[in-house]
C-alpha cells in the first residue's frame, strides 16, 4: 500500500506549492503484484523428424542446403519474419528455427520492445481531489526487476495504465541486486479514483521512441527540487529544468549521510548551509518552502528551537537562525541549527504562486 513518507524524515526540501502542503507533492507508492502482463508463450516448434540436408552439414556454423539455419546464422530470419513483434530468434542443434525466444506480447502492452512489465496502484483517497501533475515517490522492490532490468536502469519506463502515456520519471535509488527501486514519476493522480500505472522494463529500446526527461517531473510551479544525492564537493544540483544548483557553504566533508530514500545531508547546527542562486526568487512575492527533516531533538529544548527564522536577512551570522531560509550577501540559502550531529536533511523543494 502507498505511504507518504514519515513526517520525521522531513527532506530538506524547498518546494514552492500553492496551497502551502495543504495536499503533500510527493506521496509514495509501493508497487503491486506483478498483473500477469508477461509474454504469452512462443508458438511450440515442430517437432517433426528434421529435414534431410543432404551434403549440408547441421553444426558447422554455415546455413547451407535444405538447412533453416546453422549457428549464428539465421540467414536473415528473425521473430519478426516468423510471425512475432519481438524477441530473439535462436537455431537449434537441428538446424531448425526456434521460435522460443520469440513473443507476441498483449494487445494493451505500451511498447513491443519492452518484454516485461507489472502494475503499480495508488488506492483512493490518497489526495482530495484529481492532481492533473502530481511527482509521486514509487517505491518498489521486484524480482522481477533484479532478474530480468538492466543494472543501468536505462531500460526503466513508466506509463498510464489506462492511456499508455508515457509518464516523465527520475530514478532517485536502484539496487540491482535486490530489485529496489525508488524513483520520482509525474502522474495525474486520480484523488478520489485508484491511480494505476504500468512499469514496463527488460530490455534498453523500451521506450526509445518517446525517450524520458526526468527534468519533466516537476512542472512549471516547482520553482526548485533538491534531492541531495551528491556527495562530495559537487554541486547539490536542482532537479527541475530550472537548474538552479545549491553550492556548499562551511562543509568540512562529514556531511554526506543515507537518507530515508538515498542521499542526504547531515550539518553541524553552526555554520554548515547550501546556498542558492539569488535568481532562484527573482520577481517572488509569494511562494511555499517545503523540507524533509530528520532530529531527535525535542521541542522542549529552548536552544534549537529558539529562532525559527523562516525567511529573512542574517547580518550577524549563520548562526542567529536554528532553522530557515536566508539571504545574506545576495545569496538565498536554507540552514538548520537542527541538522546537528545525528541530524539529516534530505530533499529540498521549492514552488510558487505566480
Amino acid at each position: 500500500m502507498p505511504n507518504v513518507a514519515s513526517p520525521r524524515w522531513c527532506a530538506l526540501a524547498l518546494s514552492a506549492a500553492l496551497a502551502a502542503c495543504a495536499v503533500d507533492r510527493a506521496g509514495q507508492a509501493p508497487g503491486d503484484d506483478a498483473d500477469g502482463g508477461r509474454p504469452r508463450d512462443a508458438a511450440p516448434r515442430d517437432d517433426a523428424a528434421p529435414p534431410d540436408l543432404g551434403a549440408a552439414r547441421c553444426g558447422d556454423g554455415v546455413r547451407e542446403g535444405a538447412e533453416a539455419c546453422d549457428g549464428d546464422d539465421l540467414d536473415g530470419a528473425s521473430c519478426g519474419s516468423a510471425g512475432f513483434l519481438r524477441g530473439t530468434l535462436g537455431c537449434d542443434t537441428d538446424c531448425r528455427l526456434d521460435t522460443a525466444g520469440c513473443a507476441n506480447p498483449p494487445a494493451d502492452w505500451r511498447d513491443t520492445a519492452c518484454p516485461h512489465r507489472r502494475l503499480v496502484t495508488v488506492p483512493a483517497g490518497r489526495a482530495t481531489e484529481p492532481l492533473a501533475d502530481f511527482p509521486l515517490l514509487v517505491t518498489i522492490t521486484d524480482t522481477g526487476l533484479r532478474d530480468h532490468a538492466l543494472a543501468s536502469g536505462e531500460d526503466l519506463l513508466f506509463a498510464d495504465a489506462e492511456t499508455g502515456a508515457r509518464l516523465p520519471h527520475a530514478p532517485e535509488a536502484y539496487d540491482p541486486e535486490t530489485g529496489a527501486l525508488a524513483a520520482w514519476v509525474r502522474v495525474p493522480l486520480g484523488g478520489p479514483a485508484a491511480t494505476r500505472l504500468h512499469l514496463y522494463y527488460g530490455d534498453r529500446a523500451c521506450g526509445a521512441a518517446t525517450p524520458n526527461t526526468p527534468t519533466e517531473v516537476w512542472d512549471a510551479d516547482f520553482r526548485g527540487v533538491w534531492l541531495l544525492a551528491e556527495d562530495g564537493a559537487r554541486p547539490r544540483l536542482d532537479a527541475t529544468a530550472a537548474a538552479f544548483h545549491a553550492t556548499r557553504g562551511n562543509y568540512d566533508g562529514d556531511e554526506d549521510v543515507p537518507g530515508r530514500i538515498a542521499g542526504a545531508e547531515r550539518l553541524d547546527g553552526v555554520d554548515d548551509h547550501l546556498a542558492l542562486p539569488l535568481a532562484v526568487l527573482e520577481g517572488f512575492r509569494t511562494f511555499t518552502v517545503c523540507v524533509w527533516l530528520r532530529t531527535d531533538e525535542d521541542r522542549s529544548n529552548a536552544t534549537n528551537w529558539k529562532n525559527p527564522t523562516i525567511f529573512g536577512q542574517i547580518s550577524t551570522g549563520l548562526e542567529s537562525a536554528d532553522f530557515g531560509v536566508f539571504t545574506e550577501s545576495g545569496r538565498v540559502g536554507l540552514r538548520s541549527g537542527l541538522c546537528s550531529p545525528r541530524r539529516r536533511a534530505s530533499v529540498v523543494s521549492m514552488t510558487h504562486d505566480p
